[in-house]
């Protein structure tokens, strides 16, 4: 918890790539929810581009497929209340945690660079696109 969570895709996938090449010696499956999803899928890219051998599958859930266009509104830099407000709407974070100010204030800044990631990137056509 002390270090800065990561607010943009390509670092992201850069640190876990600098572990994860000694894993595609075997074979292996990926798994991603919601940012989650996005994460494996651009971390199956990263794979491909670095010739090592792709996921023998890829399963992701929480989010639409690659080659759907992006239609939710970015909510990362939304004013504080907004943001939470976001957060009640969309239903994945416990009412326990939005409702506690001060573990909520503990929490946003990771809650904000999730959202930065996810606000910022997409796949048309299924390809990678990090805005």
């Amino acid at each position: 918890m002390s270090e800065a969570p990561h607010a943009q895709m390509q670092p992201l996938v850069a640190e876990l790539m600098s572990v994860f090449a000694g894993i595609t010696e075997r074979p292996y499956v990926l798994f991603g929810h919601s940012l989650g999803s996005r994460v494996a899928f651009e971390g199956d890219a990263a794979v491909s581009a670095q010739r090592h051998s792709a996921a023998g599958a890829f399963h992701c859930l929480g989010k639409q497929g690659a080659t759907f266009t992006q239609a939710e509104t970015p909510i990362h830099d939304l004013r504080t209340q907004q943001f939470v407000e976001a957060l009640r709407e969309l239903d994945g974070t416990p009412e326990e945690i939005l409702n506690n100010s001060e573990l909520l204030q503990w929490l946003l800044p990771l809650l904000r660079a999730d959202f930065r990631i996810a606000d910022r990137i997409s796949h048309p056509g299924g390809r990678s696109t990090v805005r």
